[in-house]
């Protein structure tokens, strides 16, 4: 991360040196959701025990599922 510094210039701000690969603003935000989309493509969420997990084959059940056969 570039250090920050104060101006009272416009011009300061315009020629500050930013780092492309620092995760400030909407970056992070969308490359997450971009992987929770994969996400929802590639697995099947199912509720079990209180807990969200993903699956590779959908499960039909609504019984607890504590393994898989």
């Amino acid at each position: 991360c570039v250090g920050t510094g104060m101006g009272f210039d416009p011009a300061y701000y315009y020629y500050r040196p930013v780092n492309v690969y620092a995760a400030h603003g909407y970056g992070p935000v969308l490359l997450a959701g971009a992987e929770m989309i994969n996400l929802l493509k590639n697995f099947h969420p199912k509720m079990n025990d209180s807990a969200v997990q993903f699956y590779t084959q959908k499960i039909t059940t609504e019984d607890p599922i504590f393994g898989e056969e």
